[in-house]
């Protein structure tokens, strides 16, 4: 199924918008918030600038599927195929900022933005958008991909914070707690529902009709990105305890 020019156009706007925001918003922003900002190497600011991007992204996106999981009558596991006008627009709008991310990943491949999982997420999270934006099969497992960007404000927040020098502010670690936690609600905890979900759908008549693209998203590459979130999470996890009672630990070793 090929994508209309309203997908094409949703996705040209939200790239266009978020290289915007790099290029031009993201640091005049923080130089104004911060006087750390200034004398930060051209590295620290590509990352905190592309957090701030990104920051501006999640929250508009997990806006928009919160909105959808809590109010949306129509979005139900059992649904093979169904048109949600803002499912689709929120799908739009993250395959538009992934592209722009993408280049900003490329263009600054020594910059702290460079991880191999970013480039592994974001290849994963292109071809997933493209095949949910031009179908609307499977809307369920769509708005389950969407509701991940629920966590991600804090985890930006959490770099910018760390680059300005705020890491020992009372922000900073509440922020890191509320991420936690919401990585875990938004990115961990549905795994298992996910899959149930999704067995039962394998098992009807109806599933052999969905577009082999969203098959592939379904069975190949949605594990893959469950992988993904638990690795990150372990990351997270390992983190916070690190910076609560690292120190501690140490301490007692010594």
């Amino acid at each position: 199924m090929a994508l209309s020019y309203d997908g094409m156009f949703y996705m040209g706007a939200s790239f266009a918008f978020f290289m915007f925001v790099y290029k031009f918003v993201a640091s005049a922003a923080l130089g104004r918030v911060s006087k750390a900002y200034g004398s930060l190497p051209r590295g620290k600011k590509v990352c905190v600038d592309d957090s701030l991007m990104a920051l501006l992204h999640s929250t508009l996106v997990g806006s928009m599927a919160l909105h959808l999981f809590l109010f949306s009558d129509v979005i139900t596991p059992t649904v093979i195929r169904q048109e949600v006008p803002l499912l689709k627009l929120s799908v739009c709008v993250l395959v538009g900022y992934t592209m722009a991310d993408t280049v900003v990943l490329a263009s600054n491949p020594t910059a702290d933005v460079s991880h191999w999982s970013m480039f592994v997420h974001h290849v994963i999270c292109l071809y997933t958008g493209h095949a949910a934006a031009a179908s609307a099969e499977l809307p369920y497992f769509q708005l389950q991909w969407t509701l991940m960007e629920l966590a991600n404000p804090f985890n930006n927040l959490r770099l910018i914070l760390k680059e300005l020098g705020q890491k020992t502010s009372t922000l900073y670690q509440v922020n890191g707690l509320v991420l936690l936690a919401m990585f875990f609600l938004t990115r961990v905890a549905p795994i298992p529902f996910f899959w149930y979900h999704l067995t039962s759908i394998i098992q009807s008549e109806d599933f052999s009709g969905v577009t082999f693209s969203m098959k592939v998203v379904a069975l190949v590459l949605s594990p893959i990105m469950h992988c993904l979130n638990l690795f990150w999470f372990y990351r997270i996890y390992r983190g916070v305890i690190k910076y609560f009672f690292g120190n501690k630990d140490k301490k007692n070793q010594t």
